[in-house]
């Protein structure tokens, strides 16, 4: 095999610079070509080469090369030789799927499964194919990741060495799948290095074993499923019933709120969705300042679709590693990854399995769900929106991913159609962390009531911002009451459950017979259970424009104090008000009449809060 062989005589931070000079200009790498360092004193150390990353073809057959690995640049030495990997050409071209042939290379020495490949269909446009599978005759099979319009055989193929790179540390911006900007604000990104798109999960002595609650500020999650922190959670729900609008109020209110960084995939909706979503928050710049968009939609091809989620996470895990932040990982619509894997399937010529699904499904919900995690260094959670299709969650796409989930919330249009705003179904949503050896551990109530320290991670604003939240609930409730109310977080959320679990069999007879014919006890119970479905409702930020009502954010000790009441109190004073009084609300003491008689917190507590430890 003849190689293009060239030396290192320079290196300044992760740029390594490599001459070529011993060859013809016309034979020169190009740009994205991978250029491969091998050597006796990189195996001793159980490294089998090192990739670099041509950047820029320089004077007099030098060029300019980036250092995938930043651990590995003390190295790569002054004199050491370099190879640039072997072009390959195009050989098949059947749609989206591209056969590659690489002459006089040895099957070892063949692109890597989900190696990134490049086409140069024109003047500065490139077209991506990552190798799935090597078909022999030293071909490999690839899946283009655009259109393959204007491809011939023959044409030059260029081994990049590696997986897809994405640049990280960026904020602020709108990416596609390969990293590229696509919000019209230029390509000076001021990135803080590239990484590949795929990698292994964090390894078991890194993970952080710690069970903590990411607080949302919503009353139906933080209540019945709340957020693990490190966690993946599902939101389940067909087509119209709010999921996109939830995920929208969570970025608001936990970047405004926790300052928490967060990362959105949209993963093939459609293109008007993701031009919706940018322009809601493109003009904010606080939010912008610890926000990142990356999208593969629905007008792109499934090559695209189902490797968006991955360029998503590789920048999630850099602040999460490198930054030593907390980051929150959206993903719209994870059940979108799962269709654009099957097409790719489909593409390879792969047998679906029974349930009509690719064969390996589940592994490649796993290799992504891995990377999810609490580590030593910071934790990424990510919220994943589930469309379930015809409302089946036993459909085999939502079972495999409810398989992987800590916490799930089920999203109902019943329950949309009464005018329930976010539509959680409370009885059919949980949370792995909502257990009695998490939440009435004594240690349970400092993960709300310490305020933050680390500078690195938060603002002083954002510090002092929540010492103040935490003196004025000091204050309201007093410390032991307030101390005594987050520990009975379980038995609130299991009493609001048997209300509702009994409420649920009471409407079928009203639905047959009408509520006159309930006994009165009944009856009683239907008033405090509807009154309790209103209350879940909250007014969200995101939907001011649209509503007229201020959005509300809901602390979770407002949240308990507010269902403690409402699920202990005498039913007189419960239904001194109507059962609208209590839509739409976010604190109970915000609601007519009912709100002044709980506005005295520590005498409330002390009044109901033995009832339900005792019951």
């Amino acid at each position: 095999m003849k190689r293009k062989l060239g030396k290192v005589y320079d290196k300044k931070g992760q740029d390594v610079f490599v001459d070529f000079s011993g060859i013809s200009p016309d034979d020169l790498p190009e740009v994205s070509t991978a250029l491969i360092i091998k050597n006796e004193e990189l195996l001793k150390k159980n490294i089998p080469y090192i990739v670099l990353d041509v950047q820029e073809i320089l004077s007099d057959g030098k060029v300019r090369a980036f250092s995938i690995k930043e651990e590995y640049l003390d190295l790569i030495k002054i004199g050491m030789e370099v190879w640039a990997k072997e072009n390959g050409v195009i050989k098949k071209i059947q749609g989206p799927i591209v056969d590659v042939f690489f002459p006089n290379t040895e099957l070892k020495e063949l692109p890597d499964i989900y190696d990134a490949l490049i086409v140069k269909k024109g003047d500065n446009v490139n077209l991506f194919l990552e190798v799935q599978a090597h078909i022999g005759e030293s071909c490999v099979r690839t899946v283009a990741l655009d259109s393959t319009d204007g491809l011939g055989r023959g044409m030059k193929v260029i081994d990049t060495g590696g997986p897809i790179k994405v640049p990280v540390g960026v904020t602020g911006r709108l990416f596609n799948v390969l990293g590229q900007p696509i919000d019209g604000r230029g390509n000076d990104l001021k990135m803080e290095g590239k990484e590949v798109i795929i990698k292994e999960p964090p390894e078991y002595s890194r993970l952080n074993p710690e069970r903590t609650i990411l607080p949302t500020y919503i009353k139906v999650v933080d209540l019945i499923a709340p957020f693990p922190r490190g966690g993946k959670i599902g939101f389940f729900g067909g087509a119209g019933v709010g999921k996109t609008v939830f995920l929208k109020e969570l970025i608001n209110s936990l970047i405004v709120k926790q300052k928490i960084f967060s990362i959105f995939s949209g993963i093939g909706e459609r293109t008007r969705e993701g031009s919706e979503d940018w322009a809601d928050f493109k003009d904010d710049k606080e939010i912008l300042e610890n926000l990142v968009f990356v999208f593969g939609q629905m007008n792109e091809t499934s090559g695209t679709r189902f490797r968006a989620g991955q360029t998503a996470i590789t920048m999630a895990e850099y602040f999460r590693d490198k930054k030593k932040k907390d980051v929150l990982l959206f993903i719209d619509n994870i059940f979108r990854y799962v269709q654009a894997g099957s097409e790719v399937s489909t593409l390879l010529g792969r047998m679906p399995s029974a349930v009509g699904y690719q064969p390996t499904l589940e592994m490649e919900l796993g290799d992504i769900q891995e990377r999810i995690s609490s580590t030593q260094d910071g934790s990424i959670t990510a919220v994943e929106a589930v469309y379930v299709p015809a409302d089946d969650l036993t459909d085999p796409a939502p079972a495999a991913i409810f398989a992987h989930l800590d916490a799930s919330l089920v999203l109902k249009r019943e329950i949309a159609e009464k005018g329930i705003y976010p539509a959680v179904d409370p009885l059919e949503s949980q949370s792995r962390i909502l257990d009695p050896f998490v939440v009435e551990n004594d240690s349970y109530p400092d993960q709300f009531l310490t305020p933050p320290t680390d500078t690195t991670k938060y603002s002083s604003d954002f510090i002092e911002a929540r010492k103040k939240e935490i003196e004025d609930a000091k204050r309201e409730f007093s410390e032991p009451l307030l101390r005594d109310l987050l520990k009975a977080h379980y038995k609130i959320a299991k009493k609001v459950r048997e209300i509702l679990e009994i409420n649920k069999s009471l409407e079928n007879t009203i639905n047959l017979l009408g509520e006159e014919e309930l006994r009165q006890e009944d009856k009683e119970k239907h008033w405090r259970a509807v009154r309790i479905q209103r209350f879940f409702s909250q007014p969200f930020v995101v939907s001011e424009q649209f509503t007229g009502i201020d959005g509300v954010q809901v602390p979770i000790w407002e949240t308990l104090y507010g269902f403690l009441c409402l699920t202990t109190d005498d039913i007189r004073n419960i239904t001194i008000v109507g059962q609208d009084a209590f839509w739409n609300k976010g604190a109970i003491t915000t609601v007519e009449d009912y709100g002044k008689k709980v506005s005295d917190k520590q005498a409330v507590v002390r009044d109901l809060l033995p009832k339900i430890l005792h019951t």
